[in-house]
């Protein structure tokens, strides 16, 4: 195997270098790494790598640049981009590009993105030759029973019979990213579109298949109920969107409401719109399946804006930073301790975290699902879901991970917040403690010396169902009025609405008149309407984030009592 790290500053190429001999030797695997300190150096090496580290921000050119200048000759170099700046992680999502490294470089960093090297060049792996054809494991949708024989169904649509029964190759896929979910089927897991609970029904590309009643519990498990929206084109999948449902709090009712993950067009295949395709066909199902908004964490806030979505919730992140000072241990007269949270505790410690959610009038809601996704994204990070007791009284619940000497701490509410502050200062002394959210230093005085505190914008929304919202607002005073609502991507969401408040309850109608742009908005009579606004302006306002401007300019929005505070978590 061959590595080139190109990046004109020697030290990066040095540490690259040493964590890269570090990584292979423990696995007892054999590399050969080289450095470029430019881009003319490595065009002109020769040199054909498995993996290229590149940096974007070379003295010559960028690292964009000589990716696009050699990308014919590079379809089998998978590409590792390092940088400082976080804005460019949407330019390069590409076929061979495996991922972003931000600036310092740590050892989980170098190890996880070489780990998905790895498991990148196994859906390259064959898994059946003959003189005809060679199967990858990428092209495989599925494999179907047929007697003795199997036929594996392919992503071009062709299927090709091989004399081997499923039991093995339901052996042979075991590492790979297959399912046995019925006696008769394995699949791809990857290719799953949808998953239907309620009929126990997948869906993969051009067909949909049963999953047997005895595995169902455990595919359900693997599986979630996450969705993958594509976008293909004679049998080419140009770019895809993924979907993770979550349950919501908003107002009185649960809504089970979609969390954008990702949104990803191929780099030969962009500016056609097909990003707008994918997007809009997702608003306008979360439209008709009555969802009143959808949510994102952006990685740039500029791609998703066009498509009316706003910030609607920051996060407030504190990190310590207290190698010399020890907190004072006030709770040696109680028995405190933090064990890890066992499945069978997700209902207690869901109703421990839901008396602290009534703060918030929209927020995720911590059942059994969420906190098992909690669990297996601290775990990726080598940690857990953990509770914090006095005297073996739950008093506390917190998520944790690590990076380095580095500690990350989520969802960290507790009864006594400066007592499990303390404990987690304990557990991790002389480390860096970054917490998200939470309640520990409400109103806590301990340790402010040492304590760097911010309000990050992070979670973005978009309505995606107007009237819904009328069971989650309430009104100040008693009101009616007409607005012309512009959403380009929803067509029943473009037009007319009627906004009413009786007794503080508020319902929003679409009004009985078809959008006529040859309509004056400023018209008097009854059958139009006083005002025009556009879907992300309403979406500020509904969300109570950064709205002042807007309600200057549309006073009677002003009546509308807004949905906040909010608490939006999620987990990949």
């Amino acid at each position: 195997m061959k590595i080139v790290i190109c990046d004109d500053q020697k030290y990066i190429c040095e540490e690259v270098s040493l964590l890269c001999k570090e990584y292979f030797l423990k696995r007892e695997k054999i590399c050969e790494i080289y450095c470029c300190s430019s881009g003319k150096e490595y065009l002109e090496c020769g040199i054909e790598p498995d993996i290229l580290f590149l940096d974007i921000e070379l003295g010559d050119m960028t690292g964009i640049e000589i990716a696009d200048m050699t990308a014919l000759g590079m379809k089998e170099t998978y590409i590792i981009y390092i940088s400082n700046y976080v804005d460019y992680m949407q330019q390069i999502i590409d076929i061979n590009v495996l991922g972003f490294l931000e600036k310092p470089l740590t050892e989980s960093k170098i190890n996880n993105i070489l780990d998905k090297f790895f498991r990148r060049k196994e859906d390259l792996q064959c898994i059946y030759k003959s003189t005809e054809t060679n199967i990858l494991v990428k092209d495989v949708i599925c494999i179907k029973a047929e007697s003795s024989y199997s036929k594996i169904i392919l992503k071009n649509g062709h299927s090709v019979l091989v004399r081997k029964g499923l039991n093995q190759w339901e052996k042979e896929l075991k590492k790979y990213s297959f399912y046995r979910i019925h006696q008769s089927w394995i699949v791809n897991l990857r290719y799953i579109i949808k998953y239907n609970s309620a009929k126990a029904v997948i869906y993969l590309p051009s067909m949909e298949i049963s999953v047997s009643r005895r595995k169902k519990s455990d595919f359900e498990e693997i599986y979630a109920t996450n969705q993958v929206i594509l976008a293909e084109e004679d049998n080419k999948i140009l770019g895809m969107l993924h979907l993770n449902p979550y349950h919501i709090r908003a107002g009185k009712k649960t809504y089970t409401l979609n969390y954008i993950v990702a949104v990803a067009v191929w780099k030969e295949y962009r500016r056609r719109g097909i990003m707008a395709e994918m997007l809009k066909k997702c608003f306008n199902d979360m439209h008709e399946q009555q969802q009143p908004f959808t949510y994102l964490m952006p990685a740039n806030k500029a791609y998703y804006e066009p498509f009316q979505f706003r910030f609607v919730m920051d996060w407030e992140e504190t990190m310590i930073d207290d190698h010399n000072i020890l907190y004072t241990d006030d709770t040696t007269d109680r028995n405190h301790k933090i064990v890890h949270i066992m499945a069978e505790d997700y209902q207690t410690i869901q109703d421990f975290l839901e008396r602290f959610m009534e703060q918030y009038k929209i927020y995720t809601v911590p059942d059994e699902p969420y906190l098992r996704r909690l669990e297996k994204e601290s775990q990726s990070g080598d940690g857990s879901l953990l509770a914090y007791y006095e005297d073996d009284l739950l008093q506390g619940v917190f998520a944790e991970s690590f990076e380095e000497d580095e500690v990350y701490i989520r969802w960290a509410y507790s009864l006594e917040p400066e007592h499990m502050l303390n404990q987690i200062k304990q557990r991790h002394k002389g480390k860096k403690i970054y917490i998200t959210e939470g309640n520990l230093f409400k109103g806590n005085s301990i340790g402010k010396d040492f304590i760097q505190s911010k309000k990050v914008p992070k979670i973005m929304a978009r309505i995606t169902n107007l009237t819904a919202w009328g069971e989650i607002l309430q009104g100040k005073n008693d009101f009616t009025f007409r607005i012309l609502v512009k959403d380009p991507y929803i067509k029943d969401q473009n037009g007319v609405f009627q906004f009413q408040c009786l007794n503080h309850k508020i319902s929003i109608q679409r009004a009985d008149i078809p959008q006529d742009e040859t309509l004056d908005i400023h018209t008097t009579d009854a059958q139009g309407w006083e005002d025009e606004i556009s879907i992300d302006e309403l979406t500020q306002v509904f969300f109570d984030y950064d709205a002042g401007q807007i309600l200057k300019e549309h006073e009677y929005l002003k009546d509308i009592v807004p949905a906040g505070p909010i608490y939006i978590s999620e987990e990949v």
